[in-house]
């Protein structure tokens, strides 16, 4: 699979090459039905070339990302992965130690930093979410238990 993404790469570089020897862009001729009208052949060749280009990129792309860059669904298009801010659960516990259930919290002696991450995280939660997030994180909850102690139910 490198060879052919080397191979395509080199192509590439030679259609860019290639596009660069073209003659520019010219201005279209309009007439009085305001249709373009392209300056024949050189205009063909270079809208023929980044055609090419175009398809060049999308093959490379799809061979380096492993999927197809047009398909995006559900969290490729919300970019949801983007911002994951890990934490150790007996961090979690030890912000939350007043807290619903009879869980100790451990004694974990978190610092400044830690305290900001965690409340900066957390308040871009609603209140709902926020709940939810500490009776599973910290509290240990199965997600049967979180949603019996916040009163949801499958639809």
């Amino acid at each position: 699979m490198r060879e052919l993404i080397l191979e395509y790469e080199n192509g590439r570089k030679a259609l860019l090459e290639y596009i660069s020897t073209l003659p520019g862009k010219r201005k279209p001729k309009v007439f009085r039905n305001y249709k373009l009208i392209r300056n024949s052949a050189s205009d063909q060749r270079r809208s023929e070339a980044m055609k090419m280009l175009r398809d060049m990129d999308y093959a490379l792309k799809w061979m380096r990302d492993g999927h197809d860059p047009k398909r995006l669904k559900g969290i490729e298009i919300k970019d949801g992965y983007k911002n994951i801010v890990k934490l150790d659960p007996t961090k979690l516990q030890q912000y939350y130690s007043e807290s619903v259930t009879t869980l100790e919290a451990p004694d974990v002696e978190l610092n400044y930093m830690q305290l900001e991450v965690i409340e900066s995280v957390l308040n871009m939660l609603s209140e709902r979410e926020k709940d939810a997030y500490i009776l599973i994180r910290a509290n240990e909850y199965t997600f049967a238990e979180a949603a019996e102690a916040l009163n949801i139910k499958k639809i």
